[in-house]
């Protein structure tokens, strides 16, 4: 009877371990991806009008925008998805780019990570104007 309750044990010791190891993994590679984003100074300048997608995804944190651009202005950006764990005030940084209509802004203090990957797919939307020259 012990000798059963021992292997019970060490299957569950063992799947413990193993999903912590994937996590750590999993957690260590968003880390890796956050810490790699460089934010530009990127504007709507040469960016043909018309409404652009944009993803940045970096595993725990990820989001998605369509950035609308006339006149070489940014006249809206919509966060169509943005999924946080803590992040959510990070949101305000679309405000902060629809006013000063770059790129390069301050990252929303406490949610750093995901204000960075949302700026980071409003430049990949803007890049897909400029490269692109036509609507996406």
């Amino acid at each position: 009877m012990r000798s059963w309750k021992n292997k019970i044990a060490a299957v569950i010791l063992l799947v413990a371990v193993s999903g912590g190891v994937t996590y750590y993994a999993s957690f260590l590679s968003y880390k890796n991806t956050v810490d790699n984003i460089e934010i530009t100074d990127m504007t709507a300048e040469g960016v043909s009008d018309g409404t652009y997608e944009g993803e940045s995804d970096a595993g725990f944190v990820r989001a998605r925008v369509k950035v609308t651009v006339k006149e070489e202005k940014i006249v809206d950006i919509v966060l169509v998805e943005h999924k946080n764990g803590r992040g959510k005030r990070a949101e305000k940084v679309v405000d902060e780019v629809l006013t000063e209509q770059t790129t390069d802004v301050e990252t929303v203090s406490g949610a750093t990570n995901s204000s960075l990957v949302i700026l980071q797919a409003i430049e990949r939307a803007l890049e897909k104007g400029a490269d692109s020259g036509t609507e996406a």
